[in-house]
């Protein structure tokens, strides 16, 4: 949203802007689209430009109870067995939640036809998170659980402050 200007969404409302979401299919989730008067300013690309005006900004959101809150980046997408689009945080807050963990992240990539599919989570819910991540994970995916000591997530905790998008897809504690 940073290409609007400061200030889209104060408290989950639009401010000085006309906010849409652009839902996927099967999902509440969907792309922010946002028409302002500084919008174009920022936009190097008129590809990102609806026929309407409307930025496309990347930014994944869904509404509830009347406000927007931003979930994740277009590019963190995966869409799950189910055939419901969603981010990799959400769905690491929903492993935490179904599995128990205190910590959770995770980190996926498409290789061709086959997803690849790192996490780290504490050693004794591993096969919990195993079992949740094979049942969300689109197929065929290939799944590496790191288990979770006070170094490496010093460093997850770092690096999530350190970065700006894509990196590290998703960090829960």
């Amino acid at each position: 949203l940073t290409e609007c200007g400061p200030g889209v969404l104060i408290d989950g409302k639009p401010v000085g802007c006309d906010v849409r979401i652009n839902c996927f299919p099967a999902s509440e989730l969907g792309e922010l689209l946002v028409k302002s008067p500084s919008a174009g300013a920022f936009v190097g690309k008129e590809s990102r430009l609806t026929g309407e005006g409307f930025l496309k900004t990347g930014d994944v959101g869904i509404e509830k109870d009347g406000k927007i809150a931003v979930v994740g980046r277009s590019d963190e997408l995966i869409k799950t067995r189910a055939g419901i689009w969603s981010t990799l945080a959400v769905l690491s807050n929903s492993a935490k939640e179904h599995c128990g963990l205190t910590f959770c992240v995770l980190s996926a990539k498409a290789e061709g036809d086959k997803y690849h599919c790192i996490a780290v989570a504490e050693r004794a819910r591993e096969k919990e998170l195993q079992a949740f991540l094979m049942r969300h994970l689109p197929l065929p995916v290939d799944i590496e659980i790191f288990p979770l000591n006070s170094r490496v997530r010093e460093t997850l905790e770092a690096s999530a402050h350190k970065s700006t998008g894509g990196a590290l897809l998703a960090l829960s504690s």
